[in-house]
């Protein structure tokens, strides 16, 4: 008898709690329950809050621009600007023979070159009078050059022009018209020593969404030896974006970021150089892009149905609209029964931020088991939800 009433107490007692508890459903339950159950598909660790729409989310992409060393600097040494291999000049009373010289730099050219000078072999003379020459109509030697000698003379630098002439005549045999003076000269050369520059260019490809959605590159340079005394310069496609003096970094990697540049669908070119005086040389050079790519999120959970709570449907899922990003249209909830029956909830009305949004299930919309529900939203944006679950 005693044991009958306490069973009925036991009974009463889990009715009631029944009637407390079990009208609402959290709709993923804990997954060490039943780990087996859970074997075929991923549990979602942050079911709480969850965007559903198109939205822009950041991407990014690695790139090995240089798996060699390279080096950015300066280097000096002597280049010939111009050439002849032969002039005979003759010059007397019945005939005047000079030779001439031309040669073209670039003003860049021009800027780099650190000293002038012109060298000459003399192969044959009669010495009758001297040999001339003239540099951009500017005398700067006048002389009885030997035969079998080699002769070098320095120019002014002022004198050095993007279009540059060498003249080389001799002076008049006067009455001697029978004989003009006569030099045969070899190898002329006018040479300069010119500041070379070590640089280094990389080509990069972005695909058409990289190159309309760049966000911003980051070159990722593994640095050697640094002599700061001149800026590192970086361009990429011909628009600066670094030009500092440069020390060491403290970690293993030199980091250079930039955002605001025109960047094409294609082929891309990083420039990197110094000036004279500076040296920076690196064992590696990679690169990451980041740009913006629109994502669309069709976020899923699964309602868990029992028995005991399909016979208690109809029932509720709720929901709270936390924000609205952008022109979101009309929220579908697709439903895949436990049976793989498909049946659509539509929110026709646009959403507003901070509502709680409360939609109908009945037997029609649920079967016993677990039943899919993925959240659809056409247009272009989205709603952040939280706080959902499901009641029967």
């Amino acid at each position: 008898m005693d044991f009958a009433r306490v069973l009925v107490v036991a009974i009463v007692l889990f009715a009631a709690l029944l009637l407390i508890f079990g009208g609402e459903l959290e709709f993923e339950p804990d997954p060490e329950e039943d780990p087996e159950r859970y074997r075929f598909r991923p549990i979602d660790k942050t079911i709480s809050d969850f965007f559903v729409g198109s939205i822009m989310e950041t991407d990014y992409r690695h790139m090995v621009l240089s798996a060699k060393p390279f080096e950015l600097s300066f280097e000096e040494r002597t280049e010939i600007l111009g050439e002849l291999d032969e002039a005979d000049v003759r010059r007397g009373f019945l005939r005047n023979e000079p030779h001439y010289l031309e040669f073209n730099l670039t003003g860049e050219e021009v800027e780099r070159v650190r000293s002038l000078a012109v060298d000459f072999d003399v192969a044959e003379t009669n010495q009758l009078n001297t040999l001339r020459m003239l540099f951009n109509d500017e005398k700067f030697y006048e002389g009885y050059a030997d035969a079998g000698r080699s002769y070098s003379r320095d120019l002014d630098l002022e004198l050095l022009e993007k279009r540059n002439f060498l003249e080389i005549t001799a002076g008049s045999s006067g009455w001697r018209f029978w004989a003009p003076t006569v030099y045969v000269l070899g190898d002329i050369e006018v040479t300069g020593d010119v500041i070379e520059r070590q640089e280094k260019s990389f080509e990069f490809e972005l695909d058409e969404d990289q190159a309309q959605n760049f966000e911003m590159g980051r070159l990722v340079l593994r640095p050697d030896r640094f002599v700061p005394n001149e800026p590192l310069f970086i361009e990429v496609n011909g628009q600066r974006v670094y030009g500092q003096r440069t020390e060491m970094p403290d970690r293993r990697s030199l980091w250079i970021e930039f955002e605001d540049v025109a960047v094409n669908e294609g082929k891309n070119e990083i420039r990197m150089f110094t000036e004279e005086g500076g040296l920076y040389s690196f064992d590696r050079a990679t690169m990451v892009v980041f740009w913006e790519s629109l994502e669309e999120k069709r976020p899923v959970r699964y309602i868990d149905v029992s028995r005991s709570e399909y016979r208690r449907l109809p029932g509720e899922i709720t929901f709270t609209v936390d924000g609205v990003e952008g022109y979101p249209e009309h929220l579908t909830l697709k439903l895949t029964t436990a049976d793989d029956e498909e049946r659509e909830l539509m929110i026709e009305r646009p959403l507003v931020e901070g509502e709680r949004i409360t939609i109908d299930v009945t037997r029609d919309d649920l079967d016993v088991g677990e039943n899919r529900l993925e959240f659809v939203v056409g247009g272009e944006g989205g709603y952040y939800l939280s706080d959902f679950k499901v009641s029967f």
